[in-house]
């Protein structure tokens, strides 16, 4: 049996982490808070969050994906007795981003920010 012991596996410049190409790891994550200003708290292959107004948000990916036909899943809810746990409701898909509404209420098209919205997605990078 063979055994890899590293600390840091590079690209072939030195510079940055390798590609994940074949593999069924997920290409992007992001955890972030929305309640004020949107704060990301941990993060792969996610540039940036655009905050699109209550409960919709769009996720900016560095590398971009193969085409808009990644699979996408996540959830949203908090920590206020108001706010319901829900998993999100895509909006929008496009190899550089994705768009979805999170936290809603169960009796109307109310949409909320909240405290933890998770994204994770799952496809090939171009």
């Amino acid at each position: 049996m063979s055994e890899i012991r590293a600390t840091t596996i590079s690209d072939a410049a030195g510079t940055g982490p390798i590609t994940l190409t074949g593999q069924s790891a997920a290409k992007v994550y992001s955890s972030f808070g929305s309640v004020g200003t949107v704060t990301v708290r941990d993060s792969f292959n996610s540039s940036s969050i655009t905050d699109n107004g209550a409960g919709n948000f769009t996720t900016n990916f560095t590398a971009n994906m193969a085409n808009d036909d990644y699979a996408p899943t996540g959830m949203a809810g908090g920590f206020r007795p108001t706010y319901f746990s829900r998993c999100l409701m895509p909006d929008g898909y496009t190899a550089g981003s994705f768009s979805f509404r999170g936290n809603w209420q169960p009796n109307g098209d109310n949409y909320y920010d909240c405290d933890n919205q998770h994204i994770i997605i799952f496809g090939d990078l171009a």
